[in-house]
């Protein structure tokens, strides 16, 4: 339930599940807790909480390790390289990710391969080598991920950051607007609010109208969620 309300945009119920969850699991020494950990901190990532969701992470990766629950190991490593990709340590999520995808192959987790293949791809646009993030994007499609809507809405959103930087705006758009419909389709609120606010940065001002009801809307999802920089950000673009 907590990981539904943390989709839907619900952010303080589902904290308050998955801390009600946790404090059980404590309780009675539950195999779930790094889990549970790792769901924390990707909430408090999401909510801009970068130390807290570090915090939440490493706990969640060493736990799993000393237990040997390898597929909770590679869970809480992918979000840990989400957190350090949001601070904006890209060489360190890029090298995270790498460890994460090596561990899901040797598990055989291809869902975990490609979530941590999303990191180390927008982590290599971050940092300029776009062919290397065209790479981790092919790898990922060839897992086929056809009915993971996060994965396959990212991938088109890391595309869009690919032809932006590429210097192809109407392309970036292209992909943006695919990237806004795979999550409007999934009812995912935060990634939906994200995708309006780059087609709001990236589209001419031949579209100022589009622009402005993207980042109007973007905004009004950020000032819900209490994600108060992102809000601004999109009030100034406006």
């Amino acid at each position: 339930l907590g990981i539904n309300l943390l989709l839907i945009g619900e952010w303080q119920r589902a904290e308050e599940m998955i801390k009600r969850a946790l404090d059980l699991a404590i309780k009675t020494n539950h195999v779930h807790i790094a889990g549970i950990l790792d769901s924390l901190g990707e909430l408090k990532i999401l909510r801009g909480d970068y130390v807290e969701a570090r915090n939440y992470l490493k706990q969640a990766v060493n736990l799993a390790r000393e237990r040997k629950r390898e597929w909770y190991e590679a869970q809480a490593m992918r979000n840990l390289a989400r957190c350090q990709l949001a601070e904006g340590n890209y060489p360190e999520a890029a090298k995270t990710a790498r460890q994460t995808i090596e561990l899901g192959g040797r598990i055989g987790d291809k869902h975990y391969v490609n979530m941590a293949g999303l990191v180390l791809a927008e982590a290599c646009v971050m940092q300029g080598s776009i062919g290397e993030a065209e790479n981790a994007l092919e790898m990922i499609e060839e897992n086929d991920p056809n009915s993971d809507f996060f994965v396959l809405g990212n991938i088109q959103r890391i595309r869009g950051l690919i032809a932006g930087e590429a210097g192809d705006p109407e392309l970036a758009v292209h992909h943006l607007n695919r990237s806004l419909t795979i999550f409007e389709a999934s009812h995912d609120v935060y990634h939906t609010a994200i995708a309006h606010l780059l087609l709001g940065r990236l589209l001419p001002a031949s579209q100022a109208s589009r622009a402005v009801k993207h980042l109007t809307g973007a905004g009004e999802v950020f000032n819900r969620l209490g994600l108060k920089s992102l809000s601004d950000e999109a009030d100034e673009l406006i």
